[in-house]
């Protein structure tokens, strides 16, 4: 009938329809609520055959509600639009809705029982128990909906249930529905989607492209060439629903769901719950990398099966990939390690250092020869392997048991392609897979999977940019001749520059072979990024906000622009000076690019301190990290001041010159703006030295006044400390004899220089200051964080959030820390610091080289025994902990060398008891080394003499001080022969053995093993005690605990109320079977 007709009869129909409806729903709610749950659950049918579909109560009153509510939908909806319409809407008409309400909280309860999970939104009505989206822990066995129209009731009380909430709908609801949908054959569309992200064959948007993106060039259609004319055509809005089958509106429906929301974070996983040999931060981040590649392929069907041109889920698609390719890249390492030498004091070879820097050459010849080594750096390398890169979302690289069969499946595909009728690119694929897999059959894992990783991070973030390139190209191009969003567009922008200036970080280049980033690559990349920052504050100007808020969102991004001209600028300082002719009035490209960066610093800081004086700015951050506001910019400003000025002190040839070009870009941008008359007088007199001075001057007192403004601000330390150690250098760079850190400056000088003290060295006023960064334990070492940044990160926080930025930071920090304390010879601080980095926790990068060797599980060893020869130049080696760790211990050791040096120089006896102190020190270093004399005589510098292994040196001189030591035959001061040195090396370790015997047992009782006791920390023994007779409140007492063989004392003291009697817990450890005590029979 029609309900809705102009006839009366008709509508005494519709109501009498409406009130059976209305009595019907309350009557199925009446039975259903009356039912106890576990009785709605264990229910079954009479026929065994409908079993499958689930308990026959929820799984009947699923279906008649469903039919119900499709009949409230379509009969009683808006009389202007088609049932078919109305059946899709997100809330029962008006006259129906509270029926519709209780309804709808009866289908939730069935779908709980069906399976598993549980919707609750804003229709509701009844309150469960259990949370939103929970999904049930316990062995109920959850069914899938019983036919295509079931999942697409589902749905609709999916969206019906959360239109009006703000939370998202439960995941596991979405996947239930999408699981049971029919197999869908692949479309026209979604194979030109595919192909672009997955092929190698499309292109791979190198950086000259993106300018062109970015820059809208007319050639920028160039870059999408190969997709076909009507994949770029508006399919139009199908919100009416005209047309398209039930199956394809839930199919869309339920993907653009899965595709909303925010991004997986990485969950850390406490137990396992397989019987994998995975270590627990593998399966956490495996799963994680898992989760990330779910939400990928829920963007690609969105964009497949819905609209392909929206530009936001091009966005999200490469937000994955990047989330996926940092997570990769934080525990995968550098090729250049962690331990790399950052010169915060003046090395000791640095006369020679001067003499031997690399020769300037003219511009043209620098660009020339910079490409020519980039070309010979990439001639050999590929970014990623294989012809379809699908595979790499398939696969997790932090799974060790993943990666193993991501191996054997692109394998396969690889021997497909390399035929002989193939190109060459496919065989050459195939033949560095080969190179790979043989470091798997010769054992070196931790090799093997390095090398995959690369790959893994080339191939992920080649179709992120893909996917950015093709979201700005829609916004910018594509978008029905609508004039673009100039928000969106800065956004965009902002995103491609941050994707490229990271790429900067640690140098490090990417695919196979990995490799340190050459200068013409790095200029590529900065070119890039400033291209689209410059894009990205263009058209935030023009987005048409308040000029209020037009600071607030240009200063960062003028800051990012200033610091991609310093990184371009850093890749023309080898170029020569032209002193001669009308050229000679050009200026360099390093002072051109490095002018503008300065300049960019000086306008984002004034944008930046104008925003913070109008109230605007962000509240004051109580942690380190990169949230600082104008404080950021203001050290940015003039570390770079000072950078430039070392630069051209510390030059040999042209320094004349270099130190005129450092002071034209320093003396622009004072921090004390008032200029006295010694600073014009200086000026007047053309000093240069004078002019250097006070530019070292000017900057320390604005890098002491960062840290004084932001207690919690740490990146101005690092500078501070070495403007204080270079100070000799800046005064006198032509005297030998005094350019080292452990000169002193006159008073006359030093007391222009906030916190350099001229009556001790240079050093020591840079170790006072560093040391309050090492003022107590911290499981970092030092008190440098990284901050997480909020819901909308600027670029800088966005660049410094990473764990790899973090461990380069803190290892800067600790390594001038220890140069610091080797200069000033103190022993003590080094020795407690190393014990610091022995208690520590291993570094990413070295867990999972660990791991690797253990095949995936938890490493063999504790990282306390790591051997600390330096064999091979691997990220093994390199790791973090291990570096800094072998840079204590060279500096205990050199300590004690120089000591004994300075005695025989000046002629002085050392005490006995002195020399005995050296060799302790000198053999616990050696001992730290966890070597054999087999693994020394292996080494390049005992083989080679090339270098020399300082504890061993340490322990050897020691020895020979001491009076009583036994006579070795050997030439005197001939320490080239690696015979001779192992004579002498044996005799000091069999003194030092007998001498400190104490040592070695200490360092064996600290080592445990798989058969040591093991602590249960969950199961706790509580024990009651009796409080002995006399005592009062605040007194102590000792008492005596045995429990299954084991013996602790502990002390009490006695609370307030003065109790008889005192409960406590303690944990004591599982006995293993040889320590577990025979049972007596008595």
């Amino acid at each position: 009938h029609d309900w809705r007709s102009d006839d009366e009869d008709s509508e005494s129909l519709g109501c009498a329809l409406l009130r059976v409806l209305c009595q019907s729903v309350h009557c199925v709610a009446l039975v259903f609520n009356g039912v106890k749950e576990k009785d709605a659950v264990t229910s079954s049918p009479h026929s065994s055959s409908n079993n499958i579909n689930g308990p026959t109560l929820p799984l009947v009153t699923a279906r008649v509600l469903n039919h119900f509510s499709v009949v409230l939908l379509t009969e009683f909806g808006q009389s202007d639009a088609t049932k078919w319409k109305n059946l899709w809407d997100v809330k029962y008409p008006i006259c129906t809705r509270t029926t519709g309400n209780l309804l709808d909280s009866m289908l939730h309860k069935a779908y709980r029982f069906l399976h598993g999970f549980t919707l609750v939104g804003a229709n509701n009505a009844n309150d469960h128990a259990t949370p939103p989206g929970h999904v049930e822990d316990n062995d109920q066995q959850k069914y899938p909906p019983e036919s295509t129209s079931a999942a697409a009731g589902l749905y609709r009380c999916i969206i019906r249930a959360y239109s009006t909430s703000r939370k998202s709908p439960p995941k596991a609801a979405l996947e239930c529905v999408a699981n049971s949908l029919p197999p869908v054959e692949e479309s026209d569309k979604s194979r030109v989607i595919c192909n672009f992200l997955f092929s190698t064959k499309s292109d791979n948007f190198s950086p000259k492209d993106v300018i062109k993106l970015v820059s809208k060039s007319s050639n920028s259609a160039l870059l999408f060439s190969n997709l076909p004319e009507w994949f770029w055509k508006d399919e139009g809005d199908d919100s009416d629903y005209s047309g398209l089958e039930e199956v394809t509106i839930v199919r869309r429906g339920v993907y653009r769901e899965l595709a909303k929301g925010s991004f997986p974070v990485k969950i850390d996983v406490t137990s396992k719950s397989d019987d994998s040999n995975e270590s627990l931060e593998r399966l956490s981040s495996s799963r994680y990398e898992e989760d990330l590649s779910k939400r990928l392929a829920a963007i690609l069907k969105d964009l497949c099966y819905g609209n392909s041109l929206n530009y936001e889920s091009w966005y999200n698609a490469a937000q994955c990939l990047t989330l996926r390719a940092d997570h990769i890249v934080d525990r995968l390492g550098q090729s250049r390690g962690f331990g790399q030498s950052y010169s915060i004091t003046i090395p000791e070879n640095y006369s020679a250092e001067r003499l031997n820097s690399p020769k300037d050459l003219k511009l043209a010849d620098l660009i020339k020869s910079q490409e020519r080594d980039y070309n010979n750096k990439t001639c050999a390398w590929i970014p990623y392997l294989g012809s379809d890169l699908n595979i790499y979302n398939i696969y997790q690289w932090t799974s060790f048991k993943s990666l193993v069969n991501f191996s054997d499946a692109i394998s396969k595909n690889l021997k497909e392609q390399a035929l002989p009728e193939e190109v060459a690119e496919d065989k050459f694929h195939y033949v560095v897979y080969k190179e790979i897999e043989s470091k798997y059959e010769n054992g070196d894992l931790a090799g093997w999977q390095e090398a995959w990783g690369g790959i893994f991070v080339g191939a992920l973030r080649c179709m992120s940019i893909r996917c950015l390139c093709m979201s700005l190209y829609l916004l910018l191009v594509k978008r029905d001749s609508k004039a673009p969003n100039n928000a969106e567009v800065s956004e965009l922008s902002e995103s491609l520059g941050v994707m490229h200036y990271a790429r900067l970080a640690g140098s490090q280049m990417y695919g196979y072979p990995m490799h340190i980033m050459t200068p013409f690559k790095k200029r590529l990349l900065a070119e890039t990024a400033l291209v689209c920052f410059k894009r990205a504050v263009d058209a935030s100007s023009n987005s048409g906000k308040a000029s209020d808020d037009e600071g607030e969102v240009t200063w960062d991004l003028t800051f990012m622009i200033g610091k991609c001209y310093e990184k371009i600028s850093s890749t023309y300082k080898r170029e020569c000076f032209t002193t001669s002719g009308e050229s000679s009035k050009l200026i360099r490209r390093y002072e051109h690019y490095m002018n503008e960066a300065l300049r960019s610093y000086a306008e984002a800081l004034k944008e930046a301190t104008n925003l913070e004086i109008e109230g605007d700015s962000r509240p004051e951050v109580k942690a380190g990290g990169s949230t600082h506001g104008s404080t950021e910019v203001l050290y940015r400003l003039h570390a770079s001041r000072f950078k430039c000025m070392l630069y051209a002190v510390r030059r040999q040839v042209d320094r004349a010159y270099a130190e005129e070009e450092a002071y034209r870009l320093t003396s622009q941008h004072w921090y004390n703006t008032s200029v006295d008359e010694e600073i014009k007088k200086i000026e007047r007199e053309q000093n240069i030295r004078g002019k250097v001075w006070n530019v070292l001057v000017d900057t320390v007192a604005a890098l002491a006044q960062c840290r004084l403004e932001k207690s919690y601000f740490h990146r101005s330390v690092y500078r501070f400390v070495q403007a204080l150690c270079w100070a000799p250098v800046f005064l006198h760079p032509d005297d030998v004899k005094n350019n080292t850190s452990l000169a002193t400056v006159p008073a006359t000088k030093s007391h222009y220089v906030r916190g350099l003290n001229h009556a001790t060295p240079c050093v020591n006023s840079g170790e006072v200051i560093m040391a309050k960064l090492f003022e107590r334990k911290r499981p970092q070492l030092c008190s440098v964080w990284v901050t997480t940044p909020g819901t909308a990160p600027s670029p800088f926080e966005a660049i410094n959030n990473s764990i790899r930025k973090f461990d380069c930071l803190r290892s800067k920090y600790v390594e001038g820390y220890v140069e610091c304390l080797r200069l000033c010879k103190r022993t003590e601080k080094l020795e407690m610091l190393l014990e610091w980095v022995r208690t520590s926790n291993r570094d990413l990068p070295s867990f999972y080289q660990a791991s690797a060797l253990a095949k995936g599980g938890e490493p063999k060893n504790p990282h306390t025994n790591d051997c600390l020869l330096l064999k091979k130049p691997s990220i093994e080696n390199l790791g973090l902990i291990r570096s800094v760790k072998r840079k204590i211990n060279s500096a205990i050791a050199d300590v004690v060398i120089q000591e004994l040096q300075t005695s025989k120089k000046s002629g002085s006896q050392v005490s006995q008891i002195k020399v005995k102190e050296y060799l302790k020190l000198s053999f616990t270093s050696y001992l730290q080394l966890n070597c054999t004399i087999r693994d020394l005589e292996r080494s390049r510098a005992w083989k080679y003499g090339l270098g020399s292994i300082r504890e061993v040196e340490a322990l050897c001189e020691s020895y020979l001080a001491l009076q009583d030591h036994e006579h070795v035959h050997m030439k005197e001061q001939n320490w080239s022969g690696g015979a001779q040195k192992k004579v002498v090396l044996e005799a000091a370790l069999q003194k030092a053995h007998e001498v400190f015997p104490n040592i070695l047992s200490k360092k064996k009782s600290r080592k445990r093993t798989k058969t040591d006791a093991k602590v249960d920390e969950s199961k706790k023994k509580p024990f009651i005690v009796e409080v002995p007779s006399g005592l009062s409140k605040g007194d102590s007492f000792q008492a005596t605990i045995r429990h299954k063989g084991f013996v602790k004392k502990v002390r009490l003291t006695v609370p307030e109320g003065n109790p008889t009697r005192l409960k406590f817990s303690l944990t004591f450890p599982t006995p293993t079977k040889s320590q577990k005590r025979p049972k007596h029979n008595d």
